[in-house]
């Protein structure tokens, strides 16, 4: 059991919860934030005011960021008395074509921030929108040294500040569908999981699908029936940067079966 929290709605423009809930992303996809499987353990606050603050919806998150080997919320719940990671995050659609979203996150010592836009272009006919999204790590960090090991002693690594951001266009054409970008992350991304082993791996939290590095990327889907959809994506690094990474080269492919809406296909039944 990942996900497991509770939400209330106290009056109509604030929305409150508490347990475990996903990572509030804005705009912004799996490929600059994290993985889509990614988790908190804390409390986050929904304001939904946008007369009085122009966002449609701003967030504030104080939770755990961690327990990556302990997926179900019953073996860490005492994760919900820890915190290290604290967002500020807003978005808005500004009208039918334009919508943005921004965040400053500070977690475990790092300060990055976070920006993805998403327009529509239904006047462009090859496709149908245009996301754009980035990030910036403020500062640096560093491991501690390690004084005994098997090699020896190890030297404190300091790990500096970087930026990465993503371009992807998306079309869709009867029951096909897809989208192709480029993405570019750097090469110490794998900081967020504030482990030296991690680092030494270059195990980024980002989309696994994704990776680090340059890499330009393809998916595509098509809806065989209903609540039934194919799908496959491809990416590849390039550039010659060469980064210690598990998927150099990525492809995919299977198929997706959604079944309640395979049971809802005639009859609404949930």
């Amino acid at each position: 059991m990942r996900e497991l929290y509770f939400s209330a709605t106290p009056v109509k423009p604030v929305t409150v919860e508490f347990g475990s809930f996903g990572i509030e992303r804005g705009y912004s996809s799996e490929i600059t934030t994290f993985d889509e499987d990614g988790y908190l353990s804390g409390e986050r606050i929904r304001l939904h005011d946008p007369k009085h603050l122009f966002f449609d919806e701003v967030a504030f998150t104080n939770a755990y960021f961690g327990d990556l080997d302990t997926v179900n919320l019953l073996n860490r719940g005492s994760s919900l008395k820890n915190f290290n990671y604290r967002q500020v995050s807003a978005k808005k659609q500004l009208n039918e074509h334009v919508a943005f979203s921004g965040e400053y996150t500070w977690q475990t010592g790092i300060d990055t921030l976070r920006e993805a836009i998403v327009v529509k272009t239904p006047e462009v006919k090859v496709i149908d929108s245009v996301r754009f999204e980035a990030y910036e790590r403020l500062n640096s960090m560093t491991f501690a040294g390690i004084a005994k090991s098997y090699v020896g002693p190890i030297a404190p690594v300091t790990i500096k500040g970087a930026s990465g951001f993503a371009v992807a266009v998306n079309k869709k054409l009867g029951k096909l569908s897809g989208d192709i970008g480029f993405a570019t992350v750097d090469s110490n991304y794998s900081v967020y999981a504030n482990s030296r082993f991690f680092h030494s791996v270059s195990f980024s939290l980002n989309g696994d699908t994704y990776g680090l590095g340059n890499r330009p990327f393809a998916h595509a889907s098509y809806n065989v029936a209903p609540g039934v959809t194919a799908f496959g994506f491809y990416t590849h690094e390039v550039g010659g940067t060469r980064v210690p990474t598990y998927n150099q080269q990525g492809l995919n492919a299977g198929v997706t079966f959604d079944l309640k809406a395979m049971a809802n296909k005639e009859k609404l039944i949930f």
